[in-house]
């Protein structure tokens, strides 16, 4: 805001293009960002954050879930859901993208496997040892529009969701909506 002489005042706005707290779908059980959700955040993060996407999918859960009381799986969801929030970029990336499978978006000097072991410490909730299997998608170094980069994000989300960890190969952005254009 300035004023100029002879009366004139000029304002200047920016609009920040962020996602609201109020636009935010969240899976009940962890409190995790629902797929659409992350998807933005993970945008956000990726223009601000030297980070990367880490798919997590956890294919005993189900069996371990039903050998489980309502009690301890309401607890490990919980715990679940609030330790990959706290091991995000800003303590809210990280979302829950279909039953067992799950997405984080993190500083990219944050080791994997101390993700898995603390899903795992988590899991003896559950009195289970679970294995966790995972794969990393690089969010730098595309030379994507905003745009391109939110739909080679959401089809990647989608693929992973969709085909699970054995059949997901997208490592990159770029990656991504190479696949997304050969499947359009």
């Amino acid at each position: 805001c300035r004023l100029i002489p002879g009366g004139a005042l000029y304002i200047t706005m920016v609009l920040a293009n962020q996602t609201s707290e109020l636009d935010q779908h969240r899976d009940e059980e962890t409190g995790l960002l629902d797929p659409d959700s992350f998807a933005d955040k993970a945008r956000l993060a990726a223009e601000h954050e030297d980070c990367q996407l880490t798919f997590l999918e956890i294919p005993e859960l189900q069996a371990a879930a039903d050998k489980a009381t309502k009690e301890k799986l309401e607890q490990f969801n919980h715990q679940l859901g609030a330790q990959l929030r706290n091991l995000s970029v800003g303590g809210d990336t990280a979302g829950k993208l279909s039953g067992n499978r799950y997405g984080i978006v993190h500083k990219s000097d944050l080791s994997i496997l101390d993700v898995h072991e603390q899903v795992n410490d988590i899991a003896q909730e559950l009195d289970q040892n679970i294995a966790i299997e995972s794969t990393a998608m690089d969010l730098q170094g595309a030379e994507l529009c905003a745009e391109d980069t939110a739909r080679a994000l959401l089809y990647s989300i989608n693929q992973f969701s969709e085909k699970g960890i054995q059949d997901f190969d997208i490592t990159s952005l770029n990656e991504g909506i190479d696949s997304l254009m050969e499947h359009t």
